[in-house]
This record gives C-alpha cells, sequence and structure tokens, in this order.
C-alpha cells in the first residue's frame, strides 16, 4: 500500500539513507571518542538534523496522503518523538507544518497556473474540496477564487489605470 515511499530519495545533499547512517558513524565517533559537553552538543545536532529530514520528507510528499507516523517511519523515529523535535526545532507540529507548506503550494499554483481550483487542491494534498476551502479561508481570509482574480485584476493594466 505504501510501496511510494520505499523509493530510495534523494535531494541536493544526497541519498536519505546516506546521510542517516554518515549521521549514525559521526554520532557513533563521538560517542567513542567526546566528553560529555561534546555528546549533548551530538543530541542537538541530532534533533536539527531529524527535524530537517521530516521537512524533506514533507516537501517531497505533501502532494500525497501522508501522516505524522509515516513520515516518522521514513525519517527512522517514533511519531512522538518526530512531533515533539520537530516543534522544538521549527516551534510547530508537523502537521501544521505539512497543512502550511500545502497551503503554500496551492496559493503558489492558483498564482502562477490556470489549473481549476479543484485541481490544485488535489495537486496540493487536500483530500477534499471542502477542506481546502476551509482552511485556505481560515487561513487567508479569501476563498480561492477570489484569491486568484485579485491576483489577476492586479496584473491587468486596465484594471489598474481604473483605480
Amino acid at each position: 500500500m505504501y510501496q511510494f515511499f520505499r523509493v530510495p530519495w534523494s535531494s541536493p545533499r544526497g541519498s536519505l539513507q546516506s546521510r542517516v547512517s554518515s549521521q549514525r558513524k559521526s554520532t557513533n565517533d563521538l560517542y567513542h571518542h567526546s566528553t560529555a559537553r561534546k555528546s549533548v552538543t551530538s543530541g542537538i545536532s541530532n534533533a536539527v538534523y531529524r527535524a530537517e529530514a521530516l521537512a524533506d520528507l514533507v516537501h517531497a510528499h505533501y502532494s500525497e496522503q501522508v501522516n505524522l507516523s509515516m513520515l516518522a517511519k521514513l525519517a527512522g523515529v517514533h511519531p512522538s518523538t518526530a512531533n515533539k523535535t520537530f516543534r522544538t526545532i521549527f516551534g510547530i507540529p508537523v502537521n501544521e507544518y505539512l497543512t502550511r507548506y500545502r497551503l503554500a503550494q496551492a496559493m503558489q499554483q492558483l498564482a502562477e497556473t490556470s489549473s481549476p481550483i479543484l485541481q490544485v487542491a488535489y495537486d496540493c494534498g487536500f483530500g477534499s474540496s471542502s477542506r481546502f476551502y476551509d482552511i485556505f479561508k481560515r487561513r487567508t481570509g479569501t476563498t480561492p477564487r477570489l484569491f486568484r482574480s485579485s491576483l489577476e485584476r492586479r496584473d491587468d493594466p486596465v484594471a489598474r489605470s481604473v483605480r
């Protein structure tokens, strides 16, 4: 069912699997050759690494039906640990970050394409049009249609001269 998660994912910094193994190696080196102070630093860098890995996974899979437990499994951590670490580093839970990222992508598509609003909603991972409209209206104060039309009016030189 979750076959798409088994495909090796890579970023400009290398594959996630190679980054995990290199982080484990460096963490083991620090553990064996460090003082207590360095191991605390290692814990902080490990938390940053985990939060960054989760953010990278959100960016890669935002258009799919993902949730915290799936993202945590991909990152190799327990869901509660993933959420706690993410909240510590970014100040918001993983699900909130996912929603904000999806909304930002939807706003960009609405501004740059002429795709139907429903298609934009599904392309950005919103499971239903009502959920998309509800989140969009609550977060932006306007509907997707009004948002798009306000951008079109701003780009129209005739509309600009009338104002």
